[in-house]
């Protein structure tokens, strides 16, 4: 949860939260490359992402939830409901060669 001074830029509050909470400019760029490639790799099936990658999935709609908070003004944020780290694990592949 965030609560910032008040005549603050409401993205700019959502920006320093989401780096409190391990996501920063170059994760969340990272987070939305895996997760484009990733939906791409099960055509667009974000129900069959959702299954094959429920943290992705998560912390993507999360990130999502937030701009629409900043959007509307608030400085009030949930937390993730997994880390950057357990996203990257998640997707890692399961099996080599």
């Amino acid at each position: 949860m965030s609560i910032e001074n008040k005549s603050e830029d409401p993205f700019s509050v959502a920006e320093r939260y989401l780096a409190r909470q391990g996501f920063s400019a170059v994760k969340l760029i990272s987070l939305l490359n895996l997760y484009l490639t990733s939906l791409a790799a099960v055509d667009g099936d974000f129900e069959a992402l959702a299954q094959a990658k429920p943290k992705l999935s998560a912390v993507y709609k999360w990130t999502q939830n937030i701009q629409v908070k900043a959007l509307s003004g608030q400085r009030i944020f949930p937390p993730p409901p997994a880390s950057f780290e357990q996203v990257m694990l998640e997707s890692l592949p399961t099996s080599v060669g």
